[in-house]
């Protein structure tokens, strides 16, 4: 069940991006790192932004801060998805884009953060 937007209050928490020491994204502490959010009572989550490093981030990896943070956060916290990039083909994501992580469906939540 996605999260209802509607009941976000205040700031929303921004991640930041843990890398593993072959520089790829640490799954396991991303996931850890939204639990502690949400067990800190934010009600939600913007991902990736500038302290998520994005504009360093290739598409999957982008994709891995979005799905990633949406199976972590059970419904319990809203996860906005940041569609901005730098420049180039990142820049263009169509709206009806879906985030796939296994059988979970990471799009169509009703947060989007486009600068």
């Amino acid at each position: 069940m996605p999260y209802d937007l509607r009941k976000a209050k205040g700031s929303s928490a921004i991640p930041m991006t843990p890398f593993t020491e072959n520089d790829s994204i640490d799954e396991e502490i991303l996931a850890k790192e939204i639990e502690f959010i949400a067990q800190c009572g934010s009600t939600s989550i913007t991902t990736p932004v500038m302290v998520s490093e994005f504009d360093m981030l290739c598409e999957s990896e982008r994709k891995l801060m979005i799905c990633i943070p949406c199976d972590a956060a059970k419904g319990r916290i809203a996860v906005i998805a940041n569609a901005s990039a730098a420049g180039g083909r990142l820049c263009r994501i169509r709206p009806k884009t879906r985030y796939r992580r296994g059988n979970r469906d990471a799009a169509g939540r009703r947060g989007l953060c486009v600068y």
